[in-house]
């Protein structure tokens, strides 16, 4: 698919929409492999689950070793947050509100996961959800990155070296708690219109 799908790029719109209608399934799994992000649907009247091949990537297997199920799916929760991810799923099938929860899994090589996982449910005339669709997303790298710059800001604040930075027109960008109490300022009003010249007088 994805030669027939390089081809057509060279060609024209026409080719490209021709070649994704014949293989959307496959182009869908690209993209969300790319992204991380799979999707699902469950059918509360069957209680059949499907999931995109990415969801069982995400959670470390395929097709041919786990059958989909929301059991399955807890079984794979981290077990301190597979409550919390129980209670969420309920409440948004009973009152028909939206899941919007993170939380984490233990792949079978046991390393731990961030998954970002949202949810619609679809309700009948009566206001019976009879489906819902959603994704889930590895958001691992996304939630390292942050811890990675928490931890950097902290040591940026705790240090008692003074450490600012500022734009060309010397207006601070940063400024950590010592530079704050050494210029005098109210530490309450942090940086808010502070200037370099402020830390650094003629």
């Amino acid at each position: 698919m994805t030669r027939r799908l390089d081809q057509a790029v060279t060609t024209s719109p026409g080719r490209i929409k021709s070649v994704i209608d014949n293989h959307s399934g496959d182009l869908i799994n690209q993209v969300e492999a790319l992204a991380k992000i799979g999707h699902w649907i469950w059918n509360l009247q069957s209680n059949m689950l499907y999931w995109s091949d990415e969801v069982y990537r995400i959670i470390g297997t395929d097709q041919s070793s786990l059958s989909a199920s929301f059991q399955h799916y807890l079984n794979a929760t981290h077990p301190d947050d597979r409550k919390m991810l129980n209670r969420a799923m309920l409440k948004s099938i009973r009152e028909g509100s939206r899941l919007n929860i993170v939380h984490r899994i233990t792949r079978n090589d046991r390393s731990p996961s961030f998954i970002h996982i949202l949810g619609q449910p679809r309700r009948n005339p009566e206001g019976t959800t009879q489906y819902v669709i959603g994704t889930v997303q590895d958001i691992t790298d996304r939630v390292h990155n942050q811890e990675a710059q928490a931890s950097i800001a902290s040591i940026i604040q705790s240090t008692p070296e003074h450490i600012e930075t500022f734009d060309l027109e010397g207006k601070i960008l940063l400024a950590n708690s010592a530079l704050i109490k050494l210029s005098g300022r109210d530490p309450n009003l942090g940086i808010a219109s502070m200037n370099g010249r402020e830390s650094f007088p003629e």
